[in-house]
């Protein structure tokens, strides 16, 4: 069974108990019949939840002091103030989100399921569909733009959706025309995008999207997330770091020509990670957070009490951590205790 990408978002199927709490659609929202000729309740207004911050979030971004994250049903949370407090957002859908991207102070981006496209233009406090898949419920997972307003939304079974004109039409397309892994995360790397999926499947395009091209894996397990990781010895290149099941995490300083394995510290899955201050911040399975220097060596180790699963991870504008996942958002200061 495939179970690459539902590893990663951890509760990819929404109860059916769930729409016994879902109140019909209002007139004025995105709504859509479904084939009984009913509305669907998860193209209506997201609900507003006093406790929003405690339920499941599956990724989180940051910019400045600005940082959104969001979570099952619809539900976006955003602050303006390094994460000293939290409001949640205004959005009309309550699909599950799986990912969100910052691309400047006001831009912000998220994707989930039925193939659900979302902008913001004030920093995440109100949102409006780009792009929705009425009849078909693959989710997206990752979102990609440049300064151009070329951008990638990538996603379930190879698909992957491209625009050029900064998200007001998007095209639909495939990676590969025999494969048809699951898409987890995009970035770009010295120019070129890379993108890591399940079934250890990475693929690089050298034309912003246009075309893609298998290269080689060191590893046959799914990969959640990728990113290019600065370095802080003047000269040295940016690092293209790669992880996934099992603990594992690979880098390239050849653009994917070579990989090579750092000392490998746990066999606990890796699901997101984020560059910062010479650093890297792996989160994954069992609470766990690690802080690797940029040559990739454990320079700190930590399993939050409760033992669940952290799905995304982004600092603010202090150096401080918030993690993200089963339990809701977490803070941490720069040496991983918990604040909150």
């Amino acid at each position: 069974m495939r179970l690459g990408l539902l590893a990663f978002t951890l509760v990819c199927i929404v109860p059916k108990a769930l729409f016994a709490e879902i109140e019909p659609a209002s007139e004025n929202k995105v709504s859509a019949e479904t084939g009984s000729g009913l509305v669907s309740p998860l193209f209506s207004d997201s609900l507003m939840m006093p406790l929003v911050k405690e339920t499941l979030l599956l990724d989180i971004t940051s910019f400045k002091s600005s940082m959104v994250s969001v979570g099952e049903r619809g539900h976006v949370i955003y602050s303006h103030d390094d994460g000293a407090s939290w409001k949640q957002a205004k959005v009309p859908l309550r699909v599950q989100l799986n990912g969100v991207r910052f691309i400047d102070e006001d831009q912000v981006w998220a994707v989930g399921h039925n193939g659900s496209i979302l902008k913001s233009t004030d920093g995440g406090k109100t949102w409006s569909v780009k792009h929705l898949v009425i009849d078909d419920d693959a989710p997206l997972m990752d979102i990609w733009f440049d300064a151009q307003g070329r951008g990638l939304a990538i996603g379930a079974y190879g698909v992957y959706y491209r625009t050029e004109d900064g998200g007001e039409s998007w095209d639909e397309s495939f990676v590969h025309e025999e494969d048809d892994f699951h898409l987890n995360a995009v970035t770009q790397h010295q120019g070129v995008l890379f993108i890591a999926a399940e079934a250890g499947r990475l693929y690089k395009s050298t034309d912003i999207g246009e075309t893609w091209t298998s290269i080689q894996s060191p590893y046959h397990g799914s990969f959640f997330h990728l990113l290019s990781l600065p370095r802080s010895t003047q000269g040295e290149r940016d690092r293209l770091i790669v992880l996934g099941l099992r603990g594992k995490l690979y880098y390239t300083d050849d653009m994917g020509l070579t990989w090579e394995q750092p000392p490998q510290l746990l066999s606990t899955s890796l699901f997101k990670a984020v560059g910062v201050s010479g650093h890297l911040l792996v989160v994954g399975a069992a609470g766990v957070i690690l802080k690797l220097d940029d040559g990739l060596n454990e320079v700190l180790m930590s399993n939050e009490k409760t033992r669940s699963a952290f799905v995304g991870v982004a600092t603010n504008s202090e150096g401080q951590l918030f993690a993200v996942g089963e339990k809701g958002i977490m803070k941490f200061s720069d040496q991983l205790e918990r604040l909150d």
